[in-house]
């Protein structure tokens, strides 16, 4: 299981600080496990800040209970602040469920009975006709995780970063790492960018090898694609090229502008060019 990150945490601690006297907060270490590591504290956030983060420390040395607990922490804090209803929207469960895509866990909602309980079967079913689905009560909140495998991204991030340098590509390697950094601080849009930048870079590099001669100007990602794919079948089309192609046009749908990214977004795009480039140096590096 992905561990929570700094950013993640602070938005858990400040959400529950918030809202909840000091008894509360202890009761609700308690009800997520996580009392036995609580160091006291003069102030809410002293408590709050210490006991997470020494679960987080024990999570990370594989206490897979303590892991556990932290998302169970998580997911009464999103229930805290989750609106009543279907119909109805609250900005901190929004901050809530951003900060946990970004660590790899959707906050979901568990959904009661229509809010109408009064109304009989048969008058519930007219107003969905009419109006659309009636309102449902939300009775909690639950975690499920966004990726296939536990830890989609921590060894992939270290073998292309050497995968990189290997190469030469110092400036890629530069990118990635930046890319990475930013994803891990919840910089979406910045992390983006340095990716975009860095598939760039290696293209580019692999394009230059089967003799294409950049222009001088800046975007040559899609020409260099092209002349691979298209021009000399460096990488077939059914070989790899169809989704390079495809992936270089997904990745400038929104681009590095502020407001245009989410979580889920900047974690797939991570997901998805972090493969994609290892297989581009696995390709080539068996290619004559």
């Amino acid at each position: 299981m992905t561990l929570l990150t700094d950013p993640t945490l602070g938005t858990l601690i400040e959400l529950a600080v918030d809202s909840h006297s000091r008894a509360n907060l202890e009761v609700l270490l308690m009800k997520s496990d996580l009392a036995r590591f609580s160091q006291g504290g003069y102030s809410k956030s002293d408590l709050m800040v210490g006991a997470l983060y020494q679960a987080r420390t024990a999570a990370g040395d594989g206490d897979e209970q303590a892991q556990r607990a932290l998302l169970s922490f998580a997911k009464h804090v999103a229930a805290h602040v989750a609106p009543r209803t279907s119909n109805d929207q609250d900005p901190r469960f929004e901050r809530v469920r951003e900060a946990l895509l970004a660590d790899g866990y959707d906050a979901q909602y568990e959904y009661g009975s229509p809010v109408s309980p009064s109304l009989s079967a048969m008058e519930l079913a007219m107003l969905a006709e009419c109006q659309g689905e009636p309102p449902r009560q939300i009775t909690g909140v639950r975690l499920l995780p966004t990726d296939a495998l536990p830890l989609p991204l921590g060894s992939e991030v270290s073998a292309l970063e050497a995968d990189l340098v290997g190469l030469g590509l110092d400036t890629a390697a530069n990118h990635y790492r930046q890319a990475a950094d930013n994803f891990t601080q919840h910089n979406f849009e910045a992390s983006n960018g340095q990716l975009r930048s860095m598939l760039e870079a290696v293209v580019m590099h692999f394009a230059a090898q089967h003799g294409f001669t950049s222009n001088g100007r800046a975007g040559q990602g899609g020409p260099a694609i092209r002349h691979l794919v298209e021009q000399t079948s460096a990488l077939p089309q059914r070989d790899g090229g169809s989704q390079l192609t495809g992936l270089w046009q997904m990745i400038h749908t929104n681009g590095p502008h502020p407001g245009q990214s989410n979580a889920d977004e900047a974690r797939v795009r991570m997901q998805l060019i972090t493969a994609t480039t290892r297989f581009l140096i696995a390709h080539f590096a068996a290619t004559p």
